[in-house]
């Protein structure tokens, strides 16, 4: 393995970090009576004194603005058997929906924020400070609620694709 002396470029970058197994989150936030979501792997645990999580959106989504105004946020960590859902939420322009439509399988959170009723776990959070990082917002989150729902498998991605790992027991 040689490195560039010139630094990587944007694709070596790429290939590097997506060597890296993570699991797949929707974030979602509701502003008055829209609610938005999108995929995101770029989740992490912050603190446990005080609880907090981290997010890192792209600065040109539209839920960076709804989050920024809204105040709040919700990580929904996808189980295995939510592929399609999270392929739906990559969606790029996939516009805002109406917080009580039809077939939405979210439920408003103890913040406001949409929490996905059969994620694998979710984490809901106030705004707590906001950081520029690039070409992505950087969100810290104090943690106002969280859950899980049993010992599924999480979705994972690895190297550009989905991949599975056993359940915990």
């Amino acid at each position: 393995m040689q490195a560039d002396p010139g630094g990587p470029g944007k694709a070596a970058f790429k290939q590097a970090v997506g060597r890296f197994a993570s699991g797949v989150t929707i974030i979602t936030t509701a502003l008055q009576d829209e609610m938005h979501g999108i995929t995101a792997s770029a989740f992490t645990s912050l603190s446990l004194d005080p609880l907090q999580v981290l997010v890192c959106i792209r600065n040109d989504s539209r839920l960076t603005e709804m989050i920024a105004t809204s105040g709040h946020f919700a990580v929904n960590i996808l189980s295995s058997e939510q592929q399609d859902l999270s392929n739906e939420y990559a969606r790029p322009g996939r516009p805002p929906a109406r917080v009580n439509s039809p077939g939405l399988p979210f439920r408003p959170g103890v913040t406001g924020a949409p929490v996905l009723e059969d994620a694998l776990a979710y984490v809901e959070c106030g705004l707590a400070a906001v950081h520029p990082g690039g070409d992505h917002t950087i969100f810290v989150g104090d943690v106002r609620a969280a859950g899980h729902n049993g010992e599924r498998s999480p979705l994972v991605y690895w190297c550009g694709s989905y991949c599975q790992v056993p359940a915990a027991s």
